[in-house]
């Protein structure tokens, strides 16, 4: 079983949203945009945390995330 998680299309939404609001918008940088977690066994608990930063200089609000 394998899992992967994907937070680049999150963002491409909020750089696209940043570059219309101008300078002071809220700009997310994501250090790691995908994991793996190869084969596991069934019932495995898993954890991953993606790691974000709000570079810009306003607020910066994640809404929704999902996994793919």
């Amino acid at each position: 079983m394998r899992f992967k998680f994907f937070a680049g299309m999150i963002a491409i939404a909020l750089v696209m949203t940043a570059a219309a609001f101008g300078q002071s918008a809220p700009r997310i940088a994501i250090k790691q945009t995908e994991h793996n977690f190869g084969e596991v066994n069934r019932g495995a608990a898993l954890q991953h945390s993606f790691v974000f930063k709000n570079e810009g200089r306003a607020d910066l609000e994640i809404k929704n995330v999902a996994p793919s």
